[in-house]
């Protein structure tokens, strides 16, 4: 069965609405009983008062349940069957409740009032269980009334009663009783009956659930009785007597006044339940006497019996409803508590990962840590953290067993004490100079106290609010440092020493060198020119060679000279155009009129020593003019940018050079060509190559023999700091 999802709010407003309801009749019950059972006497009134309040408070527990049922009809535009949890939920409220009397059997019609019914419930009483079936079978038996199909297809025609009682019947197979309706409407409209069947057992309970203990006994004009079942054998035996003898009218008619049987006062009161007949139920019970003589006509009068019928038919409405709310209630509750168990899972899986997590984490800082202590303990430096107060907060392994002792022995201790010896802090004092800082510091000092050079590096500690706390000492022992830096100082200066030496005899050989040569020069051009014609060719010949001889001596000791001022002295930088310098330097190394020197690229500024720039161009192209064999020589000139660099190149078309002998050619003294014509003293590459390599260039050799030959080198584009002469 599907039941419909209303909001809290709708619910809400049943409850609040039925229970006013219910209020509402209740008083409108005790209004009517009120006027009817007014007497002149306050002691009377106040004992029907009493009655109805007590009834009302019974009717009410009884409603309640009642309507439970009938609630979970009313909601629906269709009767259909119950849902076996909804069918369970009803029998609990039957089982547990007195109503158990009153809902012998409950059917539903159907809004076409064909005279199909289904069962809404069947309950067992006694050996007994009432179905659909025996209600079927009832169709066929011959009654002196109406059956219960019947009987409830001529209550559905009337959509007006809100309730209906019928006659006393047979209701199945050795059961006698009453058939009760009620209409079941959907916004006003009639959609079903609801109709239960009253065993002739329960008659006297029902009665009593609305406090009307009193009456034990209920008779119609036609002889149908009901009887208490807690009356004595005797006077039930006296009654049915009486009944027979005179008739139920007559017997009643006569018996107006209190009279006794057995123990029991005995009253009569006339009753007419909505069938349209007269009931006469009597009173045994000592109090009636109190009542006739005060001209009380008992508790359950014609009105009030009709007002229990109709309070128990709306009442069963409400208690539908009331039921529907339950069932609606509960089922919001176990949506509750499945949404609280998943969130409760969600959140227990969720704390599970955080867990693991954390665990994680906590395994991954104990692992971090234990490898902090490892790489603190191997660090061969001695590291040390000390407080704002010169105290040793940590020491690592090393600072322990410098000072022979255990890590744990030096917490506590100052570093002025156990390091240096002293009770204070001595002035060049690295940590002081943190403090006062807060910056790191680093000094190199030779400790007496230990006999040992160190280099103390220290960098201060912050919390996190940025208060200087601490900070971390790593000191190195740089005593062999030390004392290869003084080997290194007496090496250099030894050096600095030779090269000066160097120097000096570079310019004293090449002075005393030179000045022999230009004698020798002199005196054989001025007998060249003397004696010309006193000496043959042969001699003139000898004297031209020999002048040429001396001027290669005095190139070779220039070159020489010239090759060891490299790097030696530090010259004026300038911006040099080498679009504007290389022409000029063409003009002056004069090529021949069959060399043709081109310029193919635009060539860029350098700031520069003018001469080197001069020296490598200058000894390249002469390099290239002198090797060259062809009749039409070509040499050009180029450059280009490449990876922050200039890299220039100087081509020719000359002999070209054998790849064997591309390192050879950048040698001092290894001039590749040994023909007496030419003129070369293999210094020229020898110092371009070091002038190149001086500005952190590099220089190179491409060629193919007979075809000719290409120098590259490089500059960077950015001022470099060139090698500083050494001994400056």
């Amino acid at each position: 069965m599907i039941i419909r999802s209303d909001t809290s709010k709708t619910f809400h407003w049943i409850q609040w609405s039925s229970v006013a309801v219910t209020v509402v009749l209740t008083v409108f019950a005790i209004f009517i009983c009120h006027r009817q059972f007014r007497v002149e006497r306050e002691e009377v009134r106040e004992y029907a008062q009493l009655k109805m309040t007590m009834a009302k408070e019974h009717i009410e527990e009884y409603l309640l349940n009642i309507g439970t049922i009938l609630r979970f009809i009313s909601v629906h535009d269709e009767v259909v069957a119950m849902t076996p949890d909804a069918h369970d939920y009803i029998e609990a409220i039957y089982t547990d409740t007195y109503e158990q009397h009153v809902l012998s059997e409950i059917y539903v019609i159907k809004r076409d009032f064909d005279g199909t019914h289904r069962p809404f419930m069947t309950f067992e009483h006694g050996d007994e269980e009432h179905t659909v079936e025996e209600i079927h079978d009832l169709e066929s038996e011959k009654y002196e009334y109406e059956t219960q199909v019947e009987q409830i297809r001529c209550f559905a025609q009337n959509p007006a009663l809100e309730a209906q009682i019928s006659s006393p019947g047979k209701l199945c197979v050795s059961k006698t009783g009453v058939v009760y309706s009620v209409p079941v409407r959907s916004q006003g409209e009639l959609v079903g009956i609801v109709a239960g069947m009253i065993p002739e057992e329960n008659i006297s309970e029902i009665l009593e659930t609305v406090d009307c203990h009193e009456m034990v006994l209920m008779v119609n004009e036609r002889g149908d009785s009901y009887v208490c079942d807690d009356m004595d054998e005797q006077t039930r035996a006296w009654f049915q007597t009486q009944l027979r003898a005179q008739g139920v009218k007559e017997f009643f008619n006569g018996h107006r006044e209190l009279f006794e049987v057995g123990k029991y006062q005995v009253t009569v009161t006339e009753v007419d339940i909505l069938d349209g007949q007269e009931w006469y139920l009597t009173f045994l019970h000592d109090e009636a006497a109190h009542l006739q003589a005060n001209g009380f006509p008992g508790i359950l009068s014609r009105y009030s019996t009709a007002t229990m019928v109709f309070l128990l038919g709306i009442t069963m409405s409400l208690l539908c409803r009331i039921w529907l709310y339950r069932v609606q209630q509960e089922k919001i509750r176990l949506e509750i508590k499945a949404q609280a168990a998943e969130k409760l899972q969600r959140l227990n899986n969720q704390l599970k990962k955080e867990i693991t997590e954390r665990k994680k984490t906590e395994k991954k800082l104990i692992q971090a840590a234990e490898e902090w202590k490892l790489t603190f303990d191997s660090i061969s430096d001695l590291i040390s953290i000390q407080s704002k107060d010169f105290k040793f907060l940590n020491v690592n392994k090393a600072f322990a067993e410098a000072f022979e002792m255990k890590p744990e022995e030096a917490v506590g201790k100052t570093c002025c004490e156990l390091v240096h010896g002293t009770k204070e802090p001595w002035p060049a004092c690295p940590h002081k100079m943190t403090l006062d800082t807060k910056k790191p510091e680093r000094v190199e000092f030779f400790e007496s106290h230990l006999g040992l050079y160190l280099e103390v590096s220290v960098s201060p500690i912050f919390s996190e609010d940025g208060e200087f706390v601490a900070s971390v000492h790593i000191a190195k022992n740089i005593t062999e440092r030390k004392k290869v830096e003084e080997k290194q100082t007496k090496l250099l200066e030894k050096v600095e020493n030779i090269n000066r030496e160097l120097n000096d005899f570079a310019s004293i050989v090449s002075h005393d060198l030179k000045a022999p040569l230009r004698g020798i020069k002199t005196l054989a051009n001025w007998i060249l020119s003397d004696c010309a014609d006193k000496l043959g060719d042969e001699a003139n010949e000898q004297m031209n060679l020999l002048l040429e001889r001396v001027e290669l001596m005095y190139n070779l000791i220039e070159g020489v000279l010239q090759y060891s001022r490299v790097g030696k002295t530090e010259g004026k930088r300038v911006q040099v155009n080498i679009n504007d310098f290389v022409p000029e330097l063409i003009k002056m190394v004069v090529p021949p009129k069959n060399i043709t020197v081109t310029i193919e690229d635009e060539l860029p500024v350098l700031e520069c020593e003018e001469i080197h720039i001069m020296q490598i161009f200058q000894n390249l192209l002469s390099n290239a003019i002198k090797y060259m064999d062809k009749p039409q020589g070509r040499i050009q000139v180029g450059c280009v940018e490449q990876d922050g660099f200039w890299k220039f190149s100087i081509a020719d078309n000359g002999p070209g050079i054998e790849e064997k002998h591309f390192e050879r050619i950048f040698k001092i003294f290894q001039a590749l060509s040994t023909s007496p014509d030419f003129e070369g003293t293999g210094v020229g590459l020898t110092v371009v190559k070091k002038l190149v390599e001086l500005y952190h260039g590099r220089i190179w050799l491409e060629s193919k023999v007979g075809e000719g030959s290409t120098f590259f080198f490089t500059l960077p584009k950015q001022e470099i700091d060139v090698y500083k002469p050494i001994g400056r």
